[in-house]
């Protein structure tokens, strides 16, 4: 069996590092699981808070943990990405809010993928459907993409009609991790959700 090209990027919250709620200050932000592009329309007032679930996990490493799945970057994890010139992602500013309100730091990026890429192999896949949206998935037995039906070129992206999954191509993820970041962690597409 041939090894895909492609793996599942998953954020985790390494040592004391903090978890992050949901996005704030941004209208239609269940948008953004659906890559809908955002430039010249994002808030410059986004920010995410620490999780009083978690009140001593303060660590702000390069891939922050969240509630919503969105890749939210340190600075040297927006450049790394950014110097590589990969299609279909935007970069946009948040801060970071301590547990006591502060700004615990203001150097962090959304780093938000647009232009889904209509991949996934269903047949393979076994989705279950929303039942609000039937257009969209909620989940799937098996992650299972078509790497043919994926634009040239393209590294970081999510999936047409399931947007919870962040897929990167393989090299891309070597990289990453060779560079050292704390934070990212790369699945097999098969151990999604597993």
């Amino acid at each position: 069996m041939t090894v895909p090209n492609y793996q599942c990027w998953e954020s985790v919250a390494v040592g004391n590092a903090c978890m992050l709620d949901p996005i704030e200050g941004l209208d239609r932000s269940y948008e953004l699981l659906k890559g809908v592009p955002r430039a010249g329309r994002f808030s410059s007032n986004a920010l995410f808070r620490m999780s009083a679930d978690y009140p001593r996990n303060i660590g702000l490493t390069d891939c922050l943990a969240n509630l919503d799945d969105l890749l939210v970057a340190s600075k040297r994890l927006k450049e790394f990405l950014e110097a590589r010139k990969l299609p279909n992602l935007e970069y946009h500013p948040v801060s970071i809010l301590d547990h006591k309100g502060r700004v615990a730091s203001s150097e962090y990026f959304l780093v938000h993928p647009v232009h889904p890429q209509d991949c996934l192999d269903l047949k393979a896949s076994n989705p279950r459907y929303n039942k609000i949206d039937p257009t969209l998935i909620s989940q799937v037995q098996d992650l299972v993409i078509d790497e043919s039906k994926i634009a040239p070129g393209v590294g970081l992206f999510r999936l047409v009609g399931f947007g919870k999954p962040l897929i990167v191509h393989r090299e891309l993820a070597a990289e990453i991790s060779q560079a050292g970041f704390v934070g990212p962690v790369f699945i097999e597409l098969n151990r999604f959700d597993k």
